[in-house]
C-alpha cells in the first residue's frame, strides 16, 4: 500500500477529512454541546467505536476543524492579498477573499466561527490562537500601510480591523447559499463601506 509524503495512508487520511466534514455540518447546524460522538458515527456510516480509530474524542474532531479552518483562510487570504498592489485593493481583496472562502467552505467555517472559544487542550488553543492572530495582524498591517500612504485617514488600525472582521464573521449567522446573492458580492459591498469611510476625502 503506498504511503504518502507525510507518512498517512491515503484510506485513513479520506476517511478522516470525511469524519471532519461531517463533524463540521453538525456542530454549526446543532451546536457542539448538542452533538455526540455517535451522531457523528452514524452519519458517517461508522460504529461509535470504530471511529475512535481515527479519533480519540469530540474535542480533538473540533480542534482539527477549528485549526485546519483558520490556518487555510489565514494563507488563502494571504495568497489573494499579494496579487494586490494599492491598500485599497488589499483591503478589498482580503474582504472578498475571506467571504469566497466561507462559502465555499461554510460548514467547517460556521462551525469555527460559532465556538472558536470552546477548544479546551491548551495546545490546540495555542495554534487556533498562532493562526487567528496572524489573520488579525494582516488586516491591521493593511490599515497601517493605507495610512502611511496616504490613501486611509487616520484611524485605530486595531478598531479598524475588528471592526471588518466582526462584519464578516457575522456572515455565519445570516448568510444563506441558497440566496440570490454570493458571500463575495456582500463582500464588496462591505469593502466599498469601509473604503468610504477611510477615505481621506
Amino acid at each position: 500500500m503506498a504511503i504518502t509524503a507525510d507518512n498517512e495512508i491515503p484510506e485513513i487520511k479520506e476517511r478522516e477529512r470525511e469524519i471532519l466534514a461531517v463533524a463540521a455540518q453538525l456542530f454549526a447546524q446543532d451546536g457542539f454541546e448538542t452533538v455526540a460522538v455517535r451522531n457523528i458515527a452514524e452519519k458517517v456510516g461508522l460504529s461509535k467505536a470504530t471511529l475512535y480509530h481515527y479519533f480519540k474524542d469530540k474535542d480533538e474532531i473540533y480542534a482539527r476543524i477549528v485549526i485546519d479552518t483558520l490556518e487555510k483562510l489565514c494563507l488563502i487570504t494571504e495568497e489573494k492579498v499579494a496579487e494586490a498592489s494599492t491598500a485599497r485593493e488589499k483591503l478589498a481583496y482580503f474582504m472578498e477573499a475571506n467571504a469566497r472562502f466561507f462559502e465555499e467552505n461554510i460548514w467547517t467555517a460556521t462551525a469555527m466561527l460559532l465556538g472558536l472559544g470552546g477548544l479546551k487542550q491548551p495546545h490546540a488553543r495555542d495554534k487556533a490562537a498562532y493562526w487567528r492572530d496572524r489573520h488579525e495582524q494582516n488586516i491591521r498591517q493593511i490599515i497601517e500601510a493605507g495610512i502611511a500612504q496616504g490613501e486611509f485617514r487616520e484611524i485605530d488600525p486595531v478598531v479598524g480591523g475588528r471592526a471588518i472582521l466582526s462584519t464578516l464573521n457575522w456572515m455565519a449567522r445570516w448568510y444563506k447559499p441558497e440566496g440570490p446573492r454570493r458571500a463575495a458580492e456582500f463582500a464588496q459591498d462591505y469593502a466599498n463601506f469601509f473604503l468610504e469611510g477611510f477615505n481621506r476625502g
